[in-house]
């Protein structure tokens, strides 16, 4: 019976050693691509601005490129400000639950958006209706976060701010 009692502590203080060097090989691979923001930033977006505006204009596969990279750009954008918000918050347990909420905030804009596509009469329109829809819920998403940084860490009037890349 003992013998059994050391060989599940032993299991279990291995379970929690490869649980350590999951979280701390995750952070190191995040800080690898740029240990202060997270993307490396001279291809960082800046603003809402760089932000592609797509014109109906364009030919159909132009249009779905332009829709894609601007579904790209916005997503860059929120990793940005996700980042400036993991950067000011220093409890590791809020920080630990913000990227729990933003996983599943991601979750919920992928699922959502797939099944946009997937609920198109036409596979093309599925495209780029779920190109518009991931540029779309990233956009709210980014303005969402821009007022949590805002009411969260700034010390003082952050208006100006939040009217800033509009």
């Amino acid at each position: 019976m003992q013998r059994h009692m050391q060989n599940i502590s032993f299991l279990a203080i291995v379970a929690v050693l490869l649980g350590c060097a999951f979280f701390f090989s995750q952070q190191t691979k995040i800080e690898e691509q740029n240990p202060e923001q997270g993307i490396a930033v001279e291809d960082a977006p800046k603003s809402l601005a760089d932000v592609q505006a797509c014109s109906i204009d364009l030919e159909e596969e132009e249009s779905l490129t332009c829709l894609r990279q601007a579904a790209a750009t916005s997503e860059d954008l929120v990793d940005l400000i996700v980042d400036q918000i993991l950067a000011e918050e220093t409890d590791a347990e809020r920080r630990i639950s913000f990227r729990k909420v933003q996983f599943a905030w991601e979750d919920s804009r992928d699922a959502e958006c797939a099944f946009v596509r997937e609920i198109s009469s036409e596979k093309k329109m599925g495209e780029f209706e779920e190109a518009v829809c991931l540029r779309d819920r990233n956009l709210e998403r980014y303005e969402q976060l821009k007022v949590y940084l805002c009411e969260w860490y700034s010390e003082g009037n952050c208006a100006d701010d939040l009217t800033a890349d509009d």
